[in-house]
């Protein structure tokens, strides 16, 4: 097991947004002030609180990637060699979780992947600790997702649609067809074959 936290390396400061701004201060970029949460916060409580070997995963964006124009078939983007049906605006999300899942693939290893809002309450930490820890034991060879109920540090993130079953307070996926979700989440090898299949079909829609 390993957790990886998708984040838009070096984001770029609002307009005249002084440099020592805190993560909090409205004066910075969305992208800013989660960059910073998650460098002052986020990673620090994992490695604090969590046994499993922690890291950033830089986040892919409209940079790294080529949009291709609008077909009759729908909006497809192009990266490394993916070509994969997009929603707009959406496709860097995508693919930054879809490189995940294939890292997962590659390596044979369960990830914890959190988003760059992801929050994780300090008192939850047994009990988050004991479901992963049952996940990578226990469903390690099912099709099952452990979604993390978590909130983005400003508002409550909202758990709708899914056909869940309780592991000590938190909820473990059974089936679904809406992964929006995705602030914090865990992935087995098996389950993140599946997501990539449906994604190189469906596109974003597999999620």
């Amino acid at each position: 097991m390993k957790i990886r936290i998708i984040s838009i390396e070096n984001p770029a400061p609002l307009q005249g947004a002084p440099a020592d701004l805190d993560c909090t201060n409205a004066g910075h970029s969305k992208f800013i002030r989660r960059r910073k949460y998650v460098e002052n916060t986020l990673v620090p409580f994992l490695r604090n609180n969590f046994s499993y070997e922690t890291s950033i995963f830089k986040a892919i964006t409209p940079n790294d990637f080529t949009s291709l124009p609008d077909t009759p078939e729908g909006t497809f983007g192009i990266y490394k060699d993916y070509k994969i049906k997009v929603h707009y605006g959406s496709f860097g999300n995508f693919i930054s979780n879809f490189m995940l899942w294939k890292e997962c693939v590659d390596t044979n290893e369960p990830i914890l992947i959190l988003e760059d809002d992801a929050y994780l309450p300090p008192e939850n930490r047994d009990i988050v600790n004991n479901a992963l820890a049952l996940y990578e034991c226990v469903h390690l060879n099912s099709n099952a997702i452990l979604y993390l109920q978590s909130a983005i540090p400003s508002h409550p993130t909202n758990l709708h649609g899914y056909v869940t079953e309780p592991i000590g307070g938190l909820l473990k996926v059974k089936t679904t067809g809406d992964l929006s979700g995705t602030a914090s989440y865990c992935v087995n090898p098996v389950v993140a074959k599946s997501l990539m299949e449906r994604a190189l079909i469906d596109g974003c829609r597999a999620t």
